[in-house]
């Protein structure tokens, strides 16, 4: 059923509410502000006691009321409340509520006199009801609000008085009315915000790009990132998390809380918390009700004093592998949706293409590095310098790759099945073996065979036991130099 403005009477304050109304929703205001607003007008417009304003997808999920009490002591006093979850059911028709019949018929619902006060407590099978019921207020009527034949919410205004209950004709058209023009309005609102959020989200993201391609500083590309992560999802706080490869647990890299960086040593165990279980998986997620979500660990929450009450997470993707995630916690203008998934997901591969870039910039470093080192030994070694000075050269050398404090080389004799011996000392001092030293069954033995550069495991350390005893045998003021 369609209302057409033009034929309607409507009286000067009323058209004047619908210019306030019309004004209102375009301006950027939170979503649930923006309902309690509207609902301030529409209470006093309509002349009713109470209304209930529920907006469903593809607008944010949101109820708001508003409650003219009957307190004799306060007759002007009103009480407002916002539901962040109300009934939003995908199959209207068995939701077995009036709401749900209204919303799967798209046609309005009026009370008629004999039934009115009989459907209290059978509005929307959820807070609606509770609201009214404590205020003993009387249900009149719920008016889809309709865009492009789709339903996007619906209006619910009631009254005190069993009297009043029943709506005029004047004020049912007008509901009407109002049902096409706030669904058509509020969704062009929030079109055009989510156009807004998606333009600064493109900046914020050409902002992250820019800094990875023009900064190898990986801390630095951290920080801005999650700093415009936190500003464009508008949340509380948000941390990055890193997975320590020795323990497979997860530490945090960087937490921001506003402009400030927290410093913690908290760390999370393989699939422990939202997080942990966002790296498991390699699939972000959302909970807009952490504390009563099994994957939420209250650790920290319980250790730091903060209260986390929304969690969007995204995993740290290198390669086609997890080693992280991105967590942003307490969204300030309400829940977290799916579009603030995509774009923290869109945000965390950018994240993982600088993390990577980092990886194998540190990688190129350190060859870069070896290579210098191994430059300088090779210089030592063909300068003609005398053999304690060539010693003193490499060890320095050396202790610039590895922590040490003695270092030994080891040559074959002609018979491949002994080896001679010198070990440097980090002044330059030389100690030689004058005693060739069997091979057989020692670990040197065991590496030359196998052609292993190094090796840490129980036979090279069982070997390494044998040879140190062979060597005690040969000679024993030197065995320490081995241990």
């Amino acid at each position: 059923m369609k209302i057409q403005l033009s034929n309607l009477k409507l009286s000067a304050s009323v058209w004047q509410s619908l210019h306030e109304i019309d004004n209102l929703v375009g301006r950027p205001l939170l979503w649930a502000k923006r309902l309690e607003e509207i609902n301030s007008i529409l209470v006093e417009t309509l002349a009713v006691d109470a209304i209930w304003l529920l907006t469903i997808k593809p607008l944010p999920a949101t109820a708001c009321g508003v409650m003219c009490t009957p307190l004799t002591v306060a007759p002007n006093a009103q009480v407002h409340l916002v539901d962040k979850a109300p009934p939003v059911d995908d199959n209207w028709p068995n939701s077995g509520s009036l709401l749900g019949r209204v919303m799967a018929s798209k046609k309005p619902y009026f009370v008629q006199p004999y039934l009115a006060g009989q459907e209290n407590g059978q509005m929307d099978s959820d807070l609606g009801d509770v609201f009214f019921g404590t205020f003993n207020a009387i249900p009149s009527a719920i008016v889809p609000l309709v865009n492009q034949d789709k339903p996007v919410g619906a209006l619910i205004v009631a009254s005190h008085d069993l009297a009043r209950a029943t709506l005029s004709e004047e004020a049912q058209h007008l509901l009407v009315y109002l049902g096409g023009h706030l669904g058509s309005n509020l969704e062009n609102a929030y079109l055009i915000e989510r156009s807004r959020r998606h333009a600064s989200a493109l900046m914020t993201l050409n902002q992250i790009a820019h800094t990875i391609s023009s900064s190898l500083d990986i801390e630095e590309v951290i920080r801005r990132t999650m700093a415009g992560i936190n500003e464009i999802l508008d949340v509380e706080a948000g941390s990055i998390l890193l997975v320590d490869e020795s323990s497979g647990e997860l530490y945090f890299k960087i937490t921001l809380r506003g402009e400030n960086k927290q410093i913690t040593a908290f760390r999370l165990k393989q699939g422990e918390g939202i997080a942990g279980w966002v790296v498991k998986s390699g699939q972000p997620t959302m909970s807009n009700h952490a504390h009563n979500d099994r994957r939420f660990c209250r650790t920290i929450d319980d250790a730091i004093g903060f209260e986390t009450k929304t969690v969007l997470c995204a995993p740290l993707i290198v390669q086609g592998k997890p080693i992280g995630a991105i967590e942003v916690i307490n969204k300030r203008s309400g829940w977290f949706d799916t579009d603030d998934m995509e774009l923290l997901v869109s945000m965390a591969a950018s994240l993982g293409v600088a993390l990577e870039n980092a990886s194998l910039y540190e990688q190129a470093q350190e060859r870069a590095y070896q290579k210098e080192v191994m430059g300088q030994i090779t210089m030592a070694v063909n300068s003609g310098h005398g053999l304690s000075e060539t010693a003193r050269i490499i060890f320095e050398q050396f202790k610039r790759l590895l922590p040490f404090d003695h270092m030994s080389v080891s040559l074959l004799d002609g018979s491949k099945d002994h080896i001679h011996q010198w070990i440097f000392s980090e002044y330059g001092a030389i100690q030689y073996t004058k005693t060739s030293i069997p091979l057989q069954g020692t670990s040197l033995a065991w590496l030359i065979k196998h052609h292993h550069r190094c090796l840490n495991n129980h036979r090279f350390l069982h070997h390494k036991q044998q040879y140190l005893h062979r060597l005690h045998r040969l000679n024993p003021h030197q065995c320490h130099h081995h241990r």
